[in-house]
């Protein structure tokens, strides 16, 4: 889903809870993490997920995972490469990683 998507869906559902953004920005990110950091930190962003489906199914964490790091780490590709972070964790040489982000800030007032 574009940003611009995911923006519009924000602001309409600040705007059907009666609230506003005086501020809405999107921030492009770039984190360089290493090895041991972007391992130990994925699971903490996507564990929510779980938590936030209507239908009350239970997602596959690894799977949920794997797409995250693959969208974090090629996130101009065309083209998934749905093993990305199993081939992180087997290159023993492979000890730092560049992490790229949309970063969404908002202040909401009613």
């Amino acid at each position: 889903m574009s940003v611009e998507k995911q923006v519009d869906i924000w602001r309409q559902g600040l705007a059907d809870n009666g609230l506003k953004a005086s501020r809405f920005e999107v921030i492009d990110s770039e984190w360089h993490l290493r090895k041991e950091e972007i391992l130990a930190i994925l699971p903490v962003f996507v564990a929510h997920y779980n938590t936030i489906t209507e239908s009350g199914h239970k997602f596959d964490v690894q799977s949920i995972i794997d797409a995250v790091f693959d969208a974090y780490v090629n996130p101009e590709s065309d083209v998934r490469k749905p093993n990305a972070l199993n081939e992180l964790k087997a290159n023993p040489s492979a000890d730092k990683v560049v992490v790229h982000m949309k970063i969404m800030s908002l202040i909401a007032t009613k």
